[in-house]
């Protein structure tokens, strides 16, 4: 007789509650993993009837299943002679996959054989498919907080795993990019964002480890003329008109081999926040990607009925994205226009939804420094550290930030 994992499932649970729930709340399984209907209205009443403290035994599962189910609660324990939760649940949890890539490869055979099929909107939905799927089981990671704070004391003559950003006086205030944190750089239009991110990823580049960029309104061109400039300290006008003496053209060929090869440059019209989890798990495949810079958040899409529900979403997936790659991410943020162009901009300013702030670890505001012409960097959120603010020169002409300093 061959054991269905479902029946199984349920039977360990009558048989030893106390141990199988454990193991499902740590599987991650909700009745809707179940295929069947009758195991799935039995689980679902268990998991009811245990939060509600009532007693879990066979005859009170059979009362409160409908009429055509009361003797399954009886006879499901016959096909198993010992709970089994951890195992039959694992089981349950790959079937389920299993036919949910099945459902998913046969909508998009359908998708592809139609002619007149929308195939954009047919891969976003199976992107989605798969990230959910994928999600199935996810265990729960839970610990005591004296065991977390062992493992602490354990990695105190261990160097930290921080990511150093280009400018010291920042990585004295942050401590480096933290892997798992999620961070937004903001600024008014024309500030400067772009040229921060860009040169904060360059910077982190180094053989040992990999940045991406993902820029959703410059090309790949536009980007590498602008590290062109930086690293050979040209006009970037002068380069785009071509207007370079053989002398120049020589400085821009040896900065050109001193660019890094660990830098990612990704321009993409495809613009869903969802496209960005496979794209990166593809750069990362041999584990040495180290940052993700994206430029800029109020131009990536999402699910939602309103603006902000659809920055809601996306700042909530960034972070949990950050989280699940182990790998900081830095998103860029414009922010509304000021009224005056002296104005400091505060948490506040940041657009169409609050959860940014609450999702982002740290919140860095770009303003011109009006005082020096400069730059001004105020680190406004910081959950792991002080709230700072410091300057810098900028070159517009050479797209560089440079003496940055702690005010």
């Amino acid at each position: 007789m061959v054991t269905n994992p479902e029946r199984a499932l349920i039977a360990s649970i009558l048989l030893d509650p106390l141990e199988s729930f454990d193991a499902i709340d740590r599987l991650g399984i909700k009745p809707d993993d179940l295929r069947h209907t009758e195991t799935r209205l039995m689980l679902t009443e268990l998991l009811r009837m245990r939060d509600q403290g009532d007693p879990i035994d066979q005859a009170a599962l059979s009362l409160a299943m409908p009429p055509k189910h009361t003797a399954d609660a009886w006879e499901v324990t016959s096909e198993t002679a010992a709970p089994a939760a951890e195992f039959w649940g694992e089981r349950v949890l790959a079937i389920s996959k299993r036919s949910e890539l099945l459902i998913l490869g046969e909508e998009l055979r359908r998708a592809a054989e139609n002619p007149e099929s929308d195939l954009e909107q047919a891969i976003d939905k199976a992107l989605l498919s798969i990230n959910k799927t994928q999600g199935k089981g996810a265990a729960v990671k839970s610990e005591t907080l004296r065991a977390a704070a062992a493992r602490v004391i354990d990695q105190l003559d261990k160097p930290h795993n921080n990511i150093a950003t280009p400018w010291e006086a920042l990585n004295g205030v942050l401590g480096g990019l933290r892997p798992g944190a999620f961070y937004v750089v903001a600024a008014r239009p024309g500030v400067g964002k772009s040229l921060f991110g860009l040169q904060l990823a360059s910077g982190i580049s180094n053989p040992e480890q990999q940045a991406a960029f993902f820029s959703f309104e410059m090309n790949n061109l536009e980007l590498a003329t602008r590290a062109l400039a930086a690293k050979a300290g040209k006009n970037i006008g002068s380069i785009d008109r071509r207007e370079l003496t053989e002398a120049e053209r020589k400085e821009l060929a040896l900065a050109y081999t001193e660019l890094t090869e660990s830098l990612h440059l990704i321009s993409t019209p495809s613009r869903e926040v969802t496209q960005l989890r496979p794209a990166i798990r593809a750069l990362n495949k041999e584990g040495k990607l180290k940052a993700v810079v994206i430029d800029y958040l109020g131009l990536m899409e999402a699910k939602g009925s309103s603006i902000y529900e659809r920055v809601t979403n996306i700042s909530g997936q960034l972070k949990s994205l950050a989280m699940e790659l182990d790998v900081p991410i830095v998103a860029l943020a414009q922010l509304n226009r000021a009224k005056a162009d002296n104005e400091i901009p505060t948490l506040s300013d940041l657009r169409d939804s609050g959860a940014i702030e609450q999702d982002a670890d740290a919140v860095l505001m770009l303003s011109n420094d009006t005082y020096t012409g400069g730059l001004s960097v105020s680190v406004a959120k910081n959950r792991q550290g002080e709230l700072a603010t410091l300057t810098g020169k900028i070159d517009r002409s050479t797209m560089r930030l440079y003496d940055l300093v702690k005010d």
